[in-house]
């Protein structure tokens, strides 16, 4: 099942801000389950800072089941 979703835009943010993704998602392939051997998967995200002074970036991942209800404690990543 793929969703998709939409929301609200902040032009004025959207216009000032300086740094930037260069790809607008990440695809990680399909995993059947049980993934019991399954191997670590990577894939760049590159930003394109167009300040002067240099940024921190906090990343966070947040995973859901079909229903939008938070991963089961214990699930993937480990």
């Amino acid at each position: 099942m793929y969703d998709q979703g939409g929301g609200r835009l902040d032009i004025a943010h959207a216009i000032d801000q300086r740094l930037i993704s260069r790809r607008a998602n990440l695809d990680f392939g399909w995993f059947r389950y049980p993934q019991t051997d399954a191997q670590p998967v990577t894939r760049s995200f590159p930003l394109l800072n167009l300040a002067t002074t240099e940024a921190t970036v906090d990343l966070r991942l947040e995973l859901e089941d079909g229903d939008g209800n938070p991963a089961p404690a214990g699930g993937w990543p480990r």
